[in-house]
């Protein structure tokens, strides 16, 4: 296994900071229940004045639409054309959802106790790891490459797994050994997207190509503000945040040219980020919001109840994820997701770019930790 040739220069322990990897969903997701709370509360004149503060912020005004209300849960079976499969776990383990890759051959989970993770190929184990301390893992790609956040060396670093190496990701020229990288997203080809927190403070976003490891890119922003990149699509295309993640954020879109647009927000909407991009959409997950960047991207929250948004295929079709409900949807009605038999919930991971797999974790009652990996496969 390969490593990192700088790691040995950096022994210092990382600084404190405020943000893990996966809180970055799990934030926006409590902004929106704060501003709903918030705008229960609130005169309606008011909400018409944050309203158009809020068009003013974004740059460009997005058409005035309702959000579209939660779909009713289908009575009748929608998932006739889905099949459940668990997936083999070693010597009995609990996982968290996987990952799946655009192609929906390879998938990869972390354990539930953050001491590794499991990579499959077509449903069979291709790499285990237990001897790392992985804090979140937000990808794979068509060739296996899994991307997570990890602690080296007492530091956060972003890395990338695959059956015959693992990778700490290499720092920027300059940096010093206080900073650290986290790895949130990754494309079929192998490119690398996240953000690098410098000794400063200044929040940057980062791309580490597949055929540049060595030389990563910091992707220039307006003013040289902060921010981060969360996904990125086969062609290039890179979304994520400008702004302080904790602080009302921004969705940002950079073209692979590297130049960059702010996304409009949706209606009552203060803040948001681009956490996916697949085919011409791209998704904030945490606000349930998407955009069809072949058009004037146009902000739409699609909102399902007692489930939130966590991936996007490339015909725009989202999965949602709740306790007890998986839901898809896409231009047409909202479709359930069966849990497998003999299991009371489960935790929901991501989706292939085609749409016809997607992925969870079954768990038995009273279990609030990982469970039994498993996928959807959907013919239609």
């Amino acid at each position: 296994m390969s490593s990192n040739p700088l790691s040995a220069l950096r022994d210092d322990d990382a600084p404190g900071t405020r943000l893990s990897a996966e809180g970055l969903v799990l934030a926006g997701r409590r902004r929106v229940r704060r501003r709903r709370n918030a705008i229960v509360g609130t005169a309606f004149a008011l909400v018409l004045v944050l309203t158009a503060g809020v068009a003013a912020v974004a740059g460009t005004r997005p058409a005035a639409r309702p959000a579209i209300p939660d779909p009713p849960v289908p009575t009748a079976s929608p998932t006739a054309a889905c099949t459940v499969d668990l997936l083999p776990v070693p010597d009995g383990r609990e996982l968290l959802a996987p990952v799946v890759d655009p192609t929906g051959h390879w998938a990869a989970a972390r354990l539930s106790d953050r001491n590794g993770a499991v990579i499959w190929h077509d449903g069979v184990i291709d790499a285990v790891y237990t001897d790392i301390d992985i804090i979140a893992l937000h990808g794979i790609s068509a060739k296996g490459a899994a991307v997570a956040t990890a602690t080296v060396d007492g530091r956060l670093r972003a890395i990338t797994l695959r059956r015959d190496y693992k990778v700490v990701l290499t720092l920027p020229q300059g940096a010093s050994a206080q900073s650290v990288t986290y790895g949130m997203g990754i494309n079929a080809g192998g490119d690398v997207v996240g953000y690098y927190d410098p000794a400063d403070g200044n929040r940057r976003p980062i791309l580490w190509r597949f055929k540049e490891p060595l030389a990563p890119v910091l992707l220039a922003t307006p003013g040289n503000q902060e921010g981060g990149a969360l996904s990125i699509a086969d062609d290039g295309r890179v979304g994520g945040f400008l702004g302080a993640i904790d602080n009302s954020p921004k969705p940002y879109l950079w073209g692979a040219d590297g130049t960059g647009r702010q996304l409009p927000l949706a209606d009552r909407q203060a803040d948001g980020t681009v956490g996916a991009i697949a085919g011409s959409w791209a998704a904030d997950l945490g606000n349930s919001v998407r955009w069809r960047l072949d058009e004037p991207a146009i902000a739409t929250r699609v909102e399902v109840s007692q489930a939130a948004a966590v991936g996007l295929a490339g015909d725009g079709t989202m999965l949602y994820g709740g306790a007890r409900s998986a839901v898809l949807w896409g231009v047409g009605s909202p479709r359930r997701l069966a849990l497998p038999p003999g299991y009371s919930s489960y935790l929901t991971g991501t989706i292939s770019a085609d749409g016809r797999v997607a992925a969870g974790a079954a768990r038995q009652p009273k279990n609030n930790g990982g469970g039994a990996p498993f996928l959807w496969h959907c013919t239609g």
